[in-house]
């Protein structure tokens, strides 16, 4: 349980006061006892690292990315559901891919520069949103493809199927 964690004092501090690193070991400090109690607090490793920056007097924040894998990992028991994966792929609106696809499409036809740089601007790198059901996403039975989208809609605590 202790390897995985970073051997630095601020850690074993974090673990049980009175206690730091000795060969790669916790060593406590404690009276001579015929019976020792200790509670053990072990950090996860986002704690562990969290203190390490902080003794070294660094700054740091997650990037956007980070923000979003942070808010995801809490949510992730969820996002390993069957059908969960396929449903939100399903529902994602169409960005980049759709408007190269267009475009492919207008050079197929021989359209004009112009006209496929007009297409280009008029998205601005977006696509329309669009509302789907259950019974639209592909590839999922519809009775699957219900329990994932509930799933999902119970991230946020709001359910959308009548019980």
């Amino acid at each position: 349980m202790l390897d995985s964690l970073p051997k630095r004092d601020e850690v074993a501090q974090k673990i049980l006061a009175n206690a730091d690193w000795s060969n790669g070991m916790l060593q406590v400090r404690t009276s001579v006892n015929r019976f020792f109690d200790f509670d053990l607090k072990v950090p996860s490793l986002g704690e562990a690292l969290d203190l390490v920056l902080r003794s070294a007097g660094l700054e740091y924040s997650l990037s956007d990315k980070g923000r979003i894998g942070a808010a995801l990992s809490a949510k992730s028991s969820v996002l390993v559901e069957d059908g969960v994966f396929e449903a939100v792929a399903e529902l994602t609106t169409p960005r980049s891919k759709e408007l190269v696809k267009q475009l492919r499409s207008m050079r197929e036809r021989g359209d004009e520069d112009a006209e496929m740089m007009e297409l280009a601007a008029r998205w601005g790198g977006r696509a329309e949103r669009r509302y789907r059901t259950a019974a639209d996403v592909k590839g999922l039975a519809g009775y699957t493809a219900m329990l994932a989208l509930e799933a999902l809609c119970n991230l946020n605590g709001r359910s959308v199927v009548s019980r």
